[in-house]
């Protein structure tokens, strides 16, 4: 290993030790159809709830795995993973998971999905997020004088409807597959 390879790697972790110092995910709560995260500055000892695009502390949440309960952040140009700290609450046995896929619909249910490892229903779920951050983002910078921008934003609110629509369905139908699979 060469001196240039060793620093790259050292800068890479130091970044991680900094962020970790930093940053913190307390918690995740899915609101409606888009997930909510507690973030927790270690710095100035804030707390805050904050979505999909939003920022906090100088990192702006960019990505969210339900899998693996880590959120994509970015700050400066760059983008780090930080994963839910001190997860409680947890599915004990197969019958609680399937309680839990019965009192859920919609985008709920989808996300409970993902985080069971339902990798179709995660791969919609992240595409929705980028529709989600690309429509904050043109919808941040609207000039209502601009018709590209208004329509813009009309196709990305009909894309938003349509994956939200086939999210929520194909979530239904994978649930009831699973349940009937297990015998519930």
């Amino acid at each position: 290993m060469n001196l240039r390879s060793l620093l790259a790697i050292s800068a890479l972790l130091l970044g991680a030790l900094c962020l970790r110092g930093e940053l913190m995910l307390k918690g995740v709560v899915i609101s409606g159809s888009e997930p909510l995260f507690s973030r927790h500055s270690v710095e100035d000892k804030t707390s805050r709830w904050v979505s999909l695009g939003q920022s906090f502390s100088g990192y702006e949440v960019v990505a969210f795995d339900p899998q693996t309960e880590s959120v994509s952040v970015a700050k400066d140009g760059i983008r780090r993973e930080i994963r839910l700290q001190g997860s409680v609450v947890r599915d004990s046995t197969a019958e609680d998971a399937e309680a839990r896929l019965r009192s859920l619909q919609g985008m709920e249910l989808a996300y409970e999905l993902a985080k069971q490892g339902d990798a179709e229903i995660g791969k919609l779920l992240v595409n929705y997020q980028n529709i989600v951050l690309r429509h904050r983002q043109v919808t941040a910078e609207l000039d209502n004088q601009d018709p590209k921008k208004v329509r813009m934003i009309e196709f990305l609110s009909k894309q938003l409807e349509e994956l939200r629509s086939q999210v929520e369905k194909t979530a239904a139908a994978s649930a009831a597959f699973k349940l009937r699979k297990a015998g519930g």
